[in-house]
């Protein structure tokens, strides 16, 4: 990952001094090269981990070849040598050369070529920043699904921006009064969706959106939406389905592959990571690295697994062993990585395979989002039974005794009551991770909880 910040105000908030201020703090996102840019209304800076194009001409922030525009990128764009083939077309009277053969020049001309309607033309995950230096206008951009992070300051007048909030939190300018609703929705669903923070005026910019910033303010467009690339079309043969979904598997790990750098892959030994790791062994020339952590409590190991997959694949296979101490490590350090409230445990298996990998390879594939694509969690099936007229009728008596019964079946009861949430998703998924209901948070809070859209 490489780290982004900035800054563009019209009555000199921010000082040059503060692209250093916050490209320090995020230094451990990129180690390998930093860089600034400023022009008096402006401020863009850049921490970058190379993985392609290692060459000090792949810097950033990068000008464009008009000297018009300036980019500072965080991500990786899977297609952009097709990109790039496509300018070289259309600009064939010019002869147009790349100075590098990185992602970032590309993203950069294309922007330059078609404008913001270039960001249809990207597969990848990103957060972008370009900045108009003639138009003095700001341009931030992330990926469809927000893979990559991306925060900003927003005061009515100054805006700031970066991969962590703790970049921004770095400036004394900035307003750091905590938003109380952010607290609410942290105990109902165990983090604080986008677009807000736990400040009041730091925000997350929503997924498959940009933002644009000139003299006239700030204005949000969102420029996907899953909802609207749904397709009616049902694939009603399952072998069909299954060669469709072996060739969408097999293209988007050979895009990831894409790598100047060693590369390998997390594997817990189920079955999304263990499928991300079949695909790169049969694409790969070289022997696949594979992490994984197993630990000393039997009850909680579950590394003979990986093992039994790496063994099949025939990886060069990392296992590390933790204890109950080695975790208990890791909690201070947490508070430097996190930037807000956030209850998922699984953050410390991830951090221990991360510090291992980070010894052998400087890319790393996961099964991570494998649940979501295939509605792997228990909540789609409960959506789908409470949805259900027939088991509307009888809830509420369920509920009710349910509730004067066992703590197991009292939580059953919990789940059952409905009526107490805002949204029916967001309630499933509070109860399956033993977090409180709306009820329980109104009782504890005099502001109302705001609207989840989950």
């Amino acid at each position: 990952m490489c780290g982004i910040a900035g800054f563009l105000s019209f009555n000199d908030y921010f000082k040059e001094e503060d692209i250093q201020l916050m490209t320090d703090r995020i230094a451990h996102r990129g180690p390998d090269a930093s860089g600034k840019f400023y022009d008096g209304t402006c401020g863009l800076g850049h921490r970058r981990l190379s993985i392609i194009d290692l060459s000090d001409r792949a810097n950033q922030p990068m000008h464009s070849a008009n000297d018009r525009y300036v980019i500072a990128y965080n991500g990786e764009v899977y297609n952009f040598q097709q990109i790039g083939a496509q300018l070289k077309e259309s600009n064939a009277d010019l002869k147009f050369k790349f100075r590098t053969s990185s992602d970032t020049e590309i993203i950069l001309e294309a922007f330059v070529h078609s404008g913001i309607d270039f960001v249809h033309q990207l597969n990848g995950m990103f957060a972008i920043a370009i900045y108009d230096k003639y138009e003095k206008e700001l341009y931030l951009i992330r990926d469809r699904l927000g893979i990559k992070p991306l925060m900003y300051y927003w005061d009515g007048q100054n805006l700031a921006f970066a991969s962590e909030i703790k970049a921004l939190t770095q400036l004394s300018q900035i307003d750091k009064e905590i938003n109380n609703a952010s607290i609410g929705d942290f105990l109902h669903i165990g983090f604080i969706p986008a677009p807000n923070t736990i400040y009041k005026k730091i925000f997350k910019l929503s997924p498959g959106s940009y933002l644009k910033i000139d003299k006239n303010g700030i204005a949000t467009t969102r420029y996907w939406n899953i909802k609207q690339k749904l397709s009616n079309n049902i694939i009603n043969s399952k072998e069909e389905a299954l060669v469709k979904l072996s060739d969408l598997l097999m293209s988007s790990v050979q895009y990831q592959l894409r790598s100047d750098v060693p590369f390998g892959v997390f594997l817990s030994g189920g079955i999304d990571s263990s499928l991300v790791t079949a695909q790169a062994v049969n694409l790969s020339s070289v022997k696949v690295n594979t992490f994984s952590i197993g630990f000393e409590e039997n009850s909680h190991n579950e590394s003979e697994y990986a093992k039994a997959v790496a063994n099949h694949l025939g990886t060069k296979h990392h296992e590390f062993i933790v204890s109950y101490k080695d975790a208990i490590n890791l909690i201070d350090s947490i508070f430097e990585v996190y930037d807000e409230l956030n209850a998922d445990s699984s953050f410390i298996p991830t951090m221990l395979v991360s510090k291992l990998a980070k010894n052998y390879v400087t890319v790393t594939l996961s099964g991570e989002g494998g649940d979501e694509l295939f509605f792997g969690y228990g909540s789609y099936q409960w959506a789908r039974r409470l949805s259900s007229p027939l088991f509307n009728i009888i809830r509420k008596p369920m509920a009710f005794a349910f509730s004067h019964m066992s703590s197991r079946y009292n939580r059953i009861g919990k789940l059952l009551r409905t009526e107490d949430s805002i949204n029916l998703m967001s309630h499933i998924l509070s109860q399956e991770q033993y977090l409180f209901t709306t009820s329980e948070i109104k009782k504890l809070f005099m502001n109302p909880m705001r609207h989840l859209d989950l």
